[in-house]
């Protein structure tokens, strides 16, 4: 008994060559003075000890972090003259972790990890104590767009940017809030993979309503198993038809699930459509004309230039020959006005055909038309709202109150003026400049101009998905569908105006509208389809007098 430990102190590294960090420590004089017998074979596991031996629990100091080793020290025997030590065994119970890998989300190169939204949270402390760097850099990835929708779930990529050196080989980063307030924890890789498990023995899984609960040793015996391929994630949102994901691939399981439009409510839907949309034709059979490109998933074999020449074919046949030529000219016209971004220029569009000719049509539609409507059409379109970057954009107040300050984008508040409007400078009638009394050309806007227009841009937000128009290949991109204003991230605030006062002064208040302004000419209506929900209800109605 005078060998046995004393006290304790437990260590552990994060790579081979790194400096140990102390883990716990503390005193042993609970151990017990009674011996098991010689010659009985230990049995305990990482779960628990044997319970036909003696042994002693020694409580640790809460720990979440994971180790690359460990090292445990014995600095005092119970006796101190004592040269020597003895015990049977030290075990350091807690996860199992399988062999399948556990990816470290900040060692060098691309690394992927998985986050998931933590609905109750009312804060989002930084638990895994990010340096500022690694904690923006996670933020910024779970805030942008994913491939796949999924309210709860966000799978993403890093690639070029570092983490800062403090969090490089840190398993758990904790929870992070992203640009729009909501929190999002680091979970493993696999969390709410589906597996599909229809050639699994019954018995290696038990189901518990919805939910298949397996052990980690059967997770390590199926990952990268083709027998048990995982066809998606929890909650994820996707074109199932055409779909190479097992068993989303079988007709009989795509009859099932696009039985109905996708349609929460259950309810009657009004679909109004948006500009230029056609109604489907039953009797065009297969040889109606359709420039999508049929490829859906994977990865592209098709090289852009192959499918912009598929764009370029449809605009050029258009052009060439269609019979209001004056309109077409006059559209190419306004096009080289008013432009975006070719295909590849980093946009997701380059990837599918519809996207570019549809926001070609705002030309010819409004050729002949008000420039003021043309301005409207191409403002509430989703190309634009990319390339000049305030898709999505968040009001000051807005962002201020998820807990951070972020003023508007000013992209777009600056290009509509500067390229597709009044210019820099003020001129005359006869096109020269306006000068001021020392000669120089006298400036259209500034730059507080551009931060109170900054703050009309905000508040504009991709449509959800709907019945009634064909899914996009390859990123559920509804582009053709006009952008819709979130009064929660617009900015509700007075916009001064470049003649010293404020957008819409001189516009009547409701409740200075005569007796039935909505029956007047010029009055705009909104539908509210099946869904009359207060919040549409409440919406403004614009009146023109």
């Amino acid at each position: 008994a005078n060998s046995d430990p004393a006290s304790f102190i437990l260590e552990g590294r994060v790579k081979p060559d790194a400096e140990w960090e102390i883990i716990s420590s503390g005193d042993l004089n609970d151990l017990p003075l009674d011996r098991n017998g010689r010659g009985i074979p230990i049995q305990s596991s990482y779960e628990s000890g044997d319970v036909n031996l003696q042994y002693t629990e020694v409580s640790l100091s809460t720990n979440t972090k994971a180790y690359w080793d460990y090292k445990l020290s014995i600095p005092a025997t119970r006796y101190p003259n004592q040269s020597n030590l003895q015990f049977a065994e030290v075990e350091l119970p807690g996860l199992l972790l399988p062999s399948f890998p556990v990816s470290h989300s900040c060692t060098p190169g691309a690394q992927s990890s998985r986050w998931m939204k933590e609905l109750d949270a009312e804060t989002c402390p930084n638990s895994a104590s990010l340096g500022e760097g690694t904690y923006k850099l996670f933020s910024d990835l779970i805030s942008a767009k994913p491939d796949v929708y999924n309210p709860s779930i966000r799978d993403v990529t890093r690639e070029y940017r570092e983490c800062d050196s403090v969090d490089t080989y840190k398993l758990d980063l904790g929870m992070v809030q992203a640009s729009d307030g909501t929190c999002w924890k680091h979970v493993h890789d696999l969390e709410h993979s589906i597996f599909d498990l229809t050639g699994a023995d019954p018995a290696d899984y038990t189901v518990s309503g919805s939910m298949a609960q397996v052990s980690n040793a059967f997770v390590d015996g199926i990952v990268n198993d083709p027998a048990y391929p995982i066809i998606g994630n929890l909650d994820d949102h996707i074109a199932i038809d055409g779909s190479p994901n097992s068993p989303l691939d079988q007709q009989d399981v795509q009859d099932a699930f696009m039985s109905l439009e996708f349609n929460p409510s259950r309810q009657a839907v009004l679909i109004c459509g948006s500009p230029g949309e056609v109604a489907t034709d039953p009797f065009a059979s297969d040889h109606s004309f359709d420039i999508t490109t049929p490829q859906k998933t994977g990865a592209r074999t098709m090289s852009i230039w192959e499918l912009s020449a598929q764009r370029h074919t449809t605009w050029a046949q258009l052009a060439m020959h269609a019979d209001d030529q004056l309109r077409q000219r006059q559209s190419w016209a306004l096009s080289q006005i008013i432009s975006v971004g070719l295909p590849g220029s980093g946009m997701v569009f380059y990837e599918t055909n519809e996207p570019y000719p549809s926001f070609y049509d705002q030309y010819v539609r409004n050729g002949f038309g008000s420039y003021r409507n043309l301005l409207k059409d191409i403002s509430f379109n989703k190309i634009m709202s990319e390339w000049l970057t305030y898709l999505d954009n968040k009001s000051l107040q807005y962002n201020i109150n998820k807990g951070f300050v972020s003023y508007a984008d000013e992209n777009f508040a600056r290009e509509i003026m500067q390229l597709f409007s009044i210019g820099l400078f003020m001129l005359n009638k006869d096109g020269s400049k306006v000068l001021d009394e020392d000669g120089k050309p006298v400036e259209t806007y500034t730059i507080d101009d551009i931060m109170s227009y900054a703050s009309a841009w905000t508040g504009f937000e991709e449509r959800d998905a709907r019945g009634g128009a064909s899914a996009a290949n390859r990123h559920v991109d509804r582009s053709l569908d006009p952008l819709y204003i979130n009064p929660e991230s617009r900015d509700h605030f007075p916009k001064s105006n470049l003649y010293g006062g404020f957008i819409g002064d001189q516009v009547a208040l409701c409740n200075d509208l005569p007796d039935r302004a909505f029956l007047r000419k010029g009055a705009t209506y909104k539908i509210l389809g099946s869904d009359p929900t207060p919040t549409m209800l409440s919406s403004e109605v614009a009146v023109e007098m």
